[in-house]
């Protein structure tokens, strides 16, 4: 207590303090780094597609739907290539193996559309109807 005691206390007047300059606060926007999107989700949903293509090709009913995956396989193979090789300066593998399986489901589709249609033309003819 003693401490306290002998401290001076000073007291300050409006007449003795001087004003001090605000200083503007400048805000700055944060600004987020937007997500690079490598293509890979394009790049997977390509492989999937051609796969389907190419598995469901031979199966004869099946081979009318697998037609427009191995078809969407090819577009999504593309657009995984492009943004893989915007994003990272080179195509990806991915993509470019979900691009040839869209291309080789697609030309497998098509053979298997070719050999339905015969085959059913075929066995309408055996059976004396057209077509």
């Amino acid at each position: 207590m003693d401490n306290m005691e002998n401290k001076e206390v000073v007291e300050v007047t409006e007449e003795t303090t001087t004003p001090v300059a605000e200083t503007p606060v400048v805000e700055t926007p944060v600004v987020e780094a937007a997500a690079v999107d490598n293509g890979k989700g394009w790049s997977i949903a390509a492989l999937v597609l051609g796969i389907l293509g190419i598995v469901g090709g031979s199966i004869p009913v099946v081979c009318y739907f697998t037609t427009v995956c191995a078809i969407l396989g090819i577009i999504f193979g593309v657009k995984g290539r492009k943004m893989s090789v915007a994003a990272e300066g080179k195509s990806s593998g991915l993509a470019t193996a979900g691009l040839v399986l869209g291309i080789i489901g697609t030309a497998f589709a098509v053979l298997g559309l070719i050999c339905t249609t015969v085959c059913s033309a075929a066995l309408c003819a055996a059976a004396g109807t057209a077509a």
